[in-house]
């Protein structure tokens, strides 16, 4: 749909999608496997055999920025293996890092290296690594180690430079890790963060967190962790924020109205002329989650310039838009996984 709610229609893909930077593939999850189908939803192939996954959070695919190269592993949670790179023509494909457990995989802005966390042969915690996509031997980001419990919920995202790398782990802790190593920063510390996304522009960063047990909420700040500003203020569940690609707008999920369902809101990053713009079921107890989608068809600083977010992963009609199993973080307690350590 467009961004002020118009022109909504079923999505063929039936899931939540991650799409290339020019808006032409799709890599998504079925459930029991991992697909790249065109940007219309046709001509499907499968790129992954993965266990089981209701959820459909083992596919956690991401393109390279020239959307030539597609990078996934091929199983789910801590027993993660084979990080694998796959040509979007399906021409020709690579198994980097062997023997590593390795989880989400990210390009870095210029496309040179993917960054991974990975537990290398003979070790006992999760580290940052990069690995170039033609096969070289994965480098460890030296000074930050971590631990999983399941290895969900979880995310990181490189800073529009390459410099840093953000990262929000089990402890719902969002960390900034400086790329060439050293001590990593705390960001929001008060909080218990459930999800970010950073800006185009890379200067600041929008959180779905709650203070103590309070109602998730939204808040944004700059990057660098300075300037932390609540932007909603109420009794129920905001949830799911991302920006527009312009960066002058944040898209999220509410349920504020009270009653069966949830809605899409925009509003911008001060937090004013929040506008609900679409409606998502709340049956059988699933809570809705909404974005702007990947896919239109231009790269802004380093990043994917796109339209508008799929809004979840069942497709519907109209007048009961996409819907989710839940959103990130829907879980209102704070994890006990072991905490990060910098060694």
């Amino acid at each position: 749909m467009n961004a002020n709610g118009s022109h909504q229609r079923v999505s063929p893909l039936h899931h939540y999608g991650t799409w290339s930077s020019t808006g032409t593939h799709v890599a998504y999850s079925n459930g029991s496997g991992g697909y790249v189908a065109k940007g219309d939803g046709s001509d499907p192939h499968r790129v992954a055999r993965l266990p089981a996954d209701p959820d459909n959070k083992c596919f956690a695919p991401d393109w390279s920025p020239n959307a030539e190269q597609l990078a996934f592993v091929t199983q789910c949670g801590i027993d993660a293996a084979n990080l694998v790179v796959e040509r979007a023509d399906f021409t020709n494909r690579r198994r980097l890092a062997k023997g590593f457990r390795t989880l989400r995989p990210r390009w870095s802005p210029d496309g040179r290296t993917i960054l991974f966390a990975g537990r290398a042969p003979g070790e006992f915690s999760f580290a940052f690594y990069v690995v170039r996509p033609d096969g070289d031997g994965p480098e460890r980001i030296p000074g930050f180690t971590f631990d999983f419990t399941y290895a969900r919920d979880t995310n990181w995202e490189w800073s529009r430079d390459g410099t840093t790398i953000f990262a929000l782990l089990e402890t719902h802790q969002l960390f900034a890790v400086p790329r060439g190593g050293g001590r990593a920063r705390l960001l929001a510390p008060k909080l218990t963060v459930a999800a970010f996304d950073l800006s185009p522009d890379g200067a600041r960063i929008v959180l779905q967190a709650q203070s103590g047990l309070a109602d998730w909420e939204i808040y944004v700040m700059r990057s660098d962790g300075t300037h932390l500003r609540q932007l909603t203020h109420n009794g129920s569940q905001d949830t799911a924020p991302t920006w527009s690609p312009r960066g002058d707008k944040i898209a999220f999920v509410s349920e504020r109205n009270g009653n069966c369902c949830a809605d899409i809101y925009v509003m911008k990053p001060d937090g004013t002329a929040g506008k609900g713009i679409s409606r998502v079921p709340a049956r059988s107890g699933r809570t809705p989650r909404a974005g702007f989608l990947e896919g239109s068809c231009a790269r802004q600083t380093g990043r994917s310039s796109t339209s508008l977010r799929q809004t979840g992963r069942c497709s519907c009609r109209t007048d009961s838009p996409y819907c989710a199993e839940r959103a990130p973080g829907s879980s209102p307690h704070r994890t006990a996984p072991g905490r990060p350590r910098a060694r």
